[in-house]
């Protein structure tokens, strides 16, 4: 039965950082109030998966207890349920209740013995939840992902194909991309349960609408200002621009932006984009 994991995400005021084994959902620049809800199929794996959450206080806002909100609740629906008809596989409430606060533990300024406050910045946990193999939705990446031995040489393997990405896109160049992005295409099109011929052609008809658009073009590429981060047990290579910005954006003035970050895999030895 194909299973699909939404999170339910709401906040307000103070600043969150949430990431999904170790790929992120929210940074803390996404300030302000979010009511959202995000699928999670493409970073579900079979086992132990793991939400960490990071909560720190604005500067320049007067600290006024209580005025900060953030609820996080992750349901594994079947096809036709809706968020609040399936147990919670996470169902995290910030502040901490009074009544739970005892058992959860404190990270930062403030020690979990005696018990934590309901409400102290910053705020660290790790919310680990079991996933069974056959809920898990169908992907490659889990299970041939290969341990990321990260050095020199590997950095300038990932920039020199980051640029010929780059190229493609700047040059509406469709065939590379297709090649490119082949396996990210049909392994997160198999994540929601897509054939891959399928998903293939959606990947084309996004680019052929992206193009089509007016002025389209690419920001210029600064390998230097390219950041690596390894990520789900030193399986997965996130690029991104400074501040875990996109690493690769459109300049089309007059259409929306279009914003992508990279994340690599080695798969039977190859680098390929996964995500």
């Amino acid at each position: 039965m194909p299973k699909f994991f939404m999170l339910k995400i709401e906040k307000s005021t103070a600043l969150l950082e949430l990431t999904i084994n170790g790929a992120p959902l929210v940074l803390p620049s996404q300030q302000g109030n979010l009511d959202t809800g995000e699928s999670l199929n493409i970073w579900i794996k079979p086992g132990d998966n793991l939400l960490n959450v990071y909560l720190t206080w604005p500067e320049g806002t007067p600290y006024q207890p209580g005025l900060a909100i953030c609820k996080l609740r992750l349901e594994s629906l079947e096809k036709g349920q809706r968020m609040g008809e399936a147990p919670p596989l996470v169902d995290f409430v910030w502040p901490i209740p009074a009544s739970t606060a005892p058992s959860l533990p404190a990270v930062g300024s403030v020690p979990a013995d005696p018990p934590a406050p309901t409400e102290y910045y910053p705020y660290e946990a790790a919310i680990h939840f079991d996933v069974v193999p056959t809920d898990a939705p169908p992907s490659r990446l889990w299970q041939e992902a290969m341990p990321i031995s990260w050095n020199d040489l590997q950095k300038q393997i990932i920039i020199q194909r980051v640029s010929l990405l780059h190229k493609a896109l700047d040059q509406k160049d469709i065939k590379a991309l297709m090649k490119f992005l082949d396996f990210k295409a049909v392994d997160v099109g198999g994540a929601h349960y897509m054939a891959a011929d399928a998903a293939r052609q959606a990947q084309q008809e996004f680019f052929e609408y992206l193009f089509s658009l007016n002025e389209w073009g690419m920001e210029p590429l600064e390998p230097g200002n390219l950041d690596f981060h390894l990520l789900a047990d030193d399986h997965i290579l996130l690029v991104s621009g400074s501040g875990m910005a996109p690493a690769l954006r459109s300049s089309n003035p007059s259409g929306p932006k279009f914003l992508l970050p990279v994340y690599f895999a080695l798969i039977q030895d190859v680098w390929l984009i996964v995500r």
